[in-house]
């Protein structure tokens, strides 16, 4: 006959012994109730710190499952920091590519500033270069008009000259007739 007695601490199965019944090799084991009950209590308190001692076979299981517990913790404990350095290292590349951006920002825009200050200057050629164009016209109309004011000048000065040269035939005619008549 089988039949179980408890108290606070302690549980027990005691068997009697029978001919035609289960043999008394069976061996009956003493079950530590609080340290079962604790070591729950800290599993589900998340403690797996407190690993309990090896007095019976449920105890060995439950030591068994803190240990794998505190294997399992620090392996994702251990994954943890290795995804927080990570994150750190890629925090750290993405901070000098924004220092980079920043340089290349600040470049960009004192190119910006010498391509406007370019296109400013080609502004001023352009404005001296149509300024300098219109007086480039009007000092070719100016010395058009003064070469033909020099050519007007050079055919008065040609029919002077023919005038004067007539005239001078004219006086020595009048000079030869006036010599012949004295």
């Amino acid at each position: 006959m089988w039949g179980f007695s408890k108290n606070k601490k302690n549980m027990t199965l005691q068997v009697e012994n029978k001919p035609d019944e289960i043999p008394a090799a069976i061996s009956v084991q003493r079950v530590d109730i609080d340290s079962i009950k604790c070591t729950i209590q800290n599993l589900l308190d998340k403690n797996f710190r407190s690993v309990p001692e090896d007095r019976d076979e449920i105890l060995t299981l439950m030591k068994s499952l803190v240990l794998t517990l505190q294997d399992g913790k620090a392996s994702d404990m251990k994954r943890s920091v290795n995804l927080s350095i990570s994150l750190n290292e890629m925090a750290i590349f993405a901070a000098e590519m924004l220092t980079e951006f920043y340089g290349l920002d600040e470049r960009t825009q004192m190119m910006v500033a010498a391509v406007e200050e370019l296109t400013a200057s080609v502004g001023e050629i352009e404005h001296y270069g149509s300024s300098i164009a219109q007086q480039a016209a009007e000092a070719s109309a100016s010395s058009k008009s003064g070469a033909q004011a020099v050519q007007s000048a050079t055919n008065n000065m040609t029919q002077i000259s023919q005038a004067v040269s007539q005239s001078a035939q004219q006086v020595n005619l009048l000079a030869e007739f006036t010599e012949k008549l004295a």
